[in-house]
């Protein structure tokens, strides 16, 4: 039985709010995030902009990691986990103005934009800013740290937003026109959380180079066995640019391999 100062379910619904709820959570992120970026140091501080860019690669013994790259300032924050290393204006495409990527969800005070390992929020013009935010990073994760914190936002939420579906299910109140509104949210929300999963963006990297290694030991083969009738290194590596490789940036990797098995064979 519902405790005596348990509103009902439907008045929970009714003083719901859920997009300011998730336009506090993005705006509480780009706070900490940026107050964290402060915090760790070791970064790279635009004077003019105040933009603060950290990165850190994720195995730093692989030279080939994904970069964790972070661009935090009081208006905004982007996280991304899908840079290669060099790759220090990736962000531009979501701040600039001639930039590709248009914001996924604008809010009344934030923009939130969801790309594959990458979220960038953003204050409106009329988004406050808030003074004196501290973050105390005491974790050796660093940079890492700094996305276990959105990690832990996120989660926080979702779990209320899932609690809150979940009661007005039992109560029959699914049918609510708010409902589709907290749903919509919800998604959101995972969305968000699915993109910051580090875990999750280590498998699919970790598939994409189980393909790539397939390739490049097919094409290997193929090589060795047509070297005879191929000809010189040059023709050979042409034809390579032209089979159909299923990740284009294993293309240059599978041009190294031939040549060398050219090179070997003379």
């Amino acid at each position: 039985m519902r405790p005596a100062d348990d509103p009902p379910v439907r008045t929970l619904i009714q003083r719901h709010h859920p997009w300011d709820e998730l336009q506090n959570t993005a705006l509480a992120i780009i706070d900490h995030t940026h107050a964290a970026a402060l915090a760790i140091g070791g970064g790279v501080r635009d004077a003019a902009s105040g933009i603060v860019t950290l990165s850190h690669p994720i195995d730093a013994a692989d030279p080939d990691s994904p970069v964790l790259t972070v661009h935090a300032s009081a208006t905004h924050c982007f996280v991304a986990f899908s840079n290669t290393r060099g790759d220090a204006d990736a962000f531009a495409k979501y701040t600039s103005l001639m930039g590709k990527s248009k914001p996924t969800h604008c809010l009344d005070l934030v923009t939130i934009t969801i790309s594959p390992g990458t979220l960038h929020l953003a204050r409106t013009g009329s988004g406050a800013v808030r003074r004196n935010n501290r973050a105390n990073i005491k974790s050796s994760r660093r940079e890492l740290a700094i996305v276990d914190a959105i990690v832990s936002r996120l989660d926080a939420l979702i779990r209320a937003e899932k609690e809150l579906l979940r009661k007005a299910a039992a109560a029959g109140c699914g049918s609510f026109p708010k409902m589709a509104e907290i749903n919509q949210v919800f998604k959101v929300l995972q969305q968000m959380r699915r993109e910051m999963d580090l875990e999750a963006v280590m498998r699919r990297r970790s598939k994409k180079r189980r393909v790539v290694v397939q390739e490049i030991a097919g094409v290997t083969a193929a090589a060795t066995t047509a070297w005879s009738s191929a000809g010189p290194t040059q023709p050979l590596t042409k034809r390579v640019r032209t089979l159909r490789v299923v990740d284009p940036r294993s293309r240059s990797r599978v041009v190294e391999v031939l040549e060398q098995v050219c090179r070997s064979a003379t």
